[in-house]
């Protein structure tokens, strides 16, 4: 059976857990193969649980991310909260395994060898842009018609100063997964203050990272930005 939360699965037996919430007595959870939106049909849309927990078998099998979410209710349903955070897992049946991350971590692994999997030493500063990027732009064969079709793809950006360093071991790590594998995952499980949240990427750098010292004579501990590319 798949892990808890694992950001990245091969069994299409999923598990997803959430925080417990005082008074609660009755959750939702909602999965789908669309963006964060959630505006395709929903894979699971399941408003009775009573516990803070879903187990159900992943039907795609495609090698695809998925995006969940959840939120509860004080009084059987009547009203809700607000949606959670959304999270994300990935699920490739044909690979060798399962990967799950601690609380708090970034790690990036090479799909075609789950044991190669870095989890950097210190949680960076961060940000996550959804991007629209266009795909194709064309008219029909009366020249009437605009049709567009974009897909949604988000840009993550690490940012290291003096007092969030980069080690210099985390830089080379990030040098050799983007020169030899090219094309890689990017998952991590943080903490929002209310609940722990998996995410993952299939991303690559647009460029080689470029970093300096932190300070004169510290060579080992570097400072800049590395941007990841959804693709």
């Amino acid at each position: 059976m798949a892990a808890t939360n694992s950001v990245y699965a091969n069994d299409t037996a999923i598990t997803l857990d959430w925080a417990d919430v005082t008074g609660a007595n009755q959750y939702q959870v909602q999965v789908s193969v669309d963006r964060s939106d959630f505006g395709g049909s929903l894979m699971i849309n399941d408003n009775t649980l009573v516990v803070s927990t879903k187990s159900f078998t992943d039907s795609g099998t495609d090698d695809r991310k998925r995006f969940w979410r959840w939120r509860y209710s004080t009084d059987a349903g009547s009203t809700w909260s607000e949606w959670n955070e959304v999270g994300s897992y990935w699920l490739d049946a044909g690979t060798s395994g399962d990967v799950s991350l601690a609380d708090n971590k970034w790690a990036m692994f090479d799909p075609n060898s789950l044991t190669d999997i870095y989890t950097l030493a210190l949680f960076p500063f961060y940000s996550v842009k959804p991007q629209l990027i266009e795909r194709i732009r064309q008219r029909n064969r009366l020249g009437t018609l605009l049709s567009e079709y974009v897909t949604k793809k988000d840009i993550i950006e690490f940012r290291f100063d003096e007092g969030s360093y980069m080690l210099h071991e985390q830089y080379r790590a990030i040098r050799r997964f983007n020169e030899t594998i090219k094309t890689f995952f990017l998952a991590t499980m943080k903490t929002n203050e209310t609940d722990v949240v998996p995410n993952i990427w299939k991303v690559q750098l647009e460029e080689d990272p470029e970093l300096t010292m932190v300070a004169a004579g510290r060579p080992g501990l570097l400072i800049g930005t590395v941007t990841f590319t959804e693709v």
